[in-house]
């Protein structure tokens, strides 16, 4: 009996152009239409933000992230499972209250919210009766939009849990991409270890759904950043990004924050959707943004996807060393100026900051300096 064979797929090379036409266009960059990526963090620190940010890029083509492929205006289904439909409208009328009047049409035209509380997935354990989901529904309402948002996956999973239930949760967000040709971004949370900075962060780093994240296409990174000024500072990354274009994968990218909670990378696309160029901060805190911070060094990343893993490290203090660190390089006590090197109450306030903040360890500035006075005055002496 003769088979007639329709799963093999012959190369050829004649057809290059057609097998171009037939692939499923990017959105992100990275990410295409049916296929799902993460948006990764540990708690509170604006990942729904950044979702909504995200959103507002893919609704009015305007670059605040940097993270779509085009200009064109697209279309955006946001799902806030986690801070529920209200809440999130209050954002976003928020948000909207500081856009100009074009771009407030373009997002009322291109974005919408997706108001369900029923989880899309159920336990193995659950018999076959009970197993019906809401999943068929959001793909028959998600059908038509370019970026679906699925914000968290934990809560959006139900009682499934993140381990035993692993296969069910990627097999969901497979066909949910799939069946609706759309691309699928899902938030979730990093694992304790690594939101500690005990272990490196990786592709997998998110808490259980190790093979949900290892089929994953695509990962991005919000991170917190502690300084010693108390102050906190943010950045974006991809740890996933097999895909990405080589000029345009984040990594540790300071993330601004306008003064009404919207974080972008972009300033000059805030003053387009704004037209106004100072509405912003550095970060919630209202921080000098005239120094870029960065790039940042509070975690290790290792992209387990390359075979040559770039690896950020944290930077040692000088608390962490076992040596103090090498001293300033001062100039010889006869090159000193006696008069500029006469201590002002000024100048031991911002010696005695400045030694705060770098941490170090040993004889003050102050105290050389003193010092160099000291020994130019008995020269002289002599």
């Amino acid at each position: 009996m003769d088979y007639q064979m329709t799963n093999i797929v012959d190369i050829d090379m004649s057809k290059r152009d057609q097998h171009k036409k037939s692939k499923a266009p990017e959105v992100l960059h990275g990410l295409p239409k049916g296929k799902f990526g993460f948006l990764i963090s540990t708690p509170d620190t604006g990942k729904s933000y950044t979702c909504l940010s995200l959103a507002y890029e893919m609704a009015t083509g305007i670059h605040l992230l940097g993270l779509s492929t085009n200009s064109e205006p697209k279309k955006v289904l946001y799902w806030p499972m986690e801070d529920g439909e209200s809440e999130t409208m209050e954002r976003v009328i928020m948000h909207l209250s500081h856009f100009g009047q074009p771009y407030v049409e373009l997002i009322e035209k291109n974005l919408k919210l997706y108001n369900m509380e029923d989880a899309i997935c159920h336990p193995m354990e659950v018999s076959t009766y009970l197993q019906n989901t809401h999943l068929d529904t959001l793909i028959a309402e998600g059908k038509g939009f370019d970026l679906i948002i699925v914000d968290t996956i934990r809560e959006a999973s139900g009682a499934c849990d993140e381990v035993k239930d692993d296969r069910v949760i990627k097999m969901a967000l497979q066909k949910l991409a799939k069946e609706t040709g759309s691309a699928v971004i899902v938030t979730h949370h990093l694992t304790k270890e690594a939101a500690r900075g005990n272990e490196p962060i990786t592709s997998i780093s998110g808490s259980g759904l190790s093979e949900t994240l290892a089929n994953s296409r695509y990962q991005l990174l919000v991170q917190r950043h502690q300084k010693k000024t108390k102050d906190t500072e943010y950045s974006l990354s991809h740890i996933k990004k097999n895909y990405v274009p080589k000029n345009k994968v984040l990594t540790q990218q300071p993330l601004h924050w306008t003064e009404y909670s919207l974080p972008l990378l972009n300033l000059a696309a805030l003053s387009q959707i704004e037209g106004t160029s100072d509405a912003f901060t550095s970060t919630p805190s209202k921080r000098n943004t005239e120094k870029a911070p960065g790039p940042y060094r509070d975690f290790e990343i290792i992209d387990s996807g390359e075979q040559r893993s770039s690896v950020l490290r944290p930077e040692p203090s000088a608390v962490d060393l076992e040596e103090d660190p090498p001293e300033q390089n001062y100039p010889e006590a006869d090159s000193i100026d006696m008069d500029a090197a006469t201590l002002s109450e000024e100048s031991q306030e911002k010696a005695k900051q400045h030694k705060k903040e770098t941490s170090i360890i040993g004889q003050s500035d102050i105290e050389k300096l003193k010092s160099y006075k000291k020994k130019s005055q008995t020269r002289n002496n002599r």
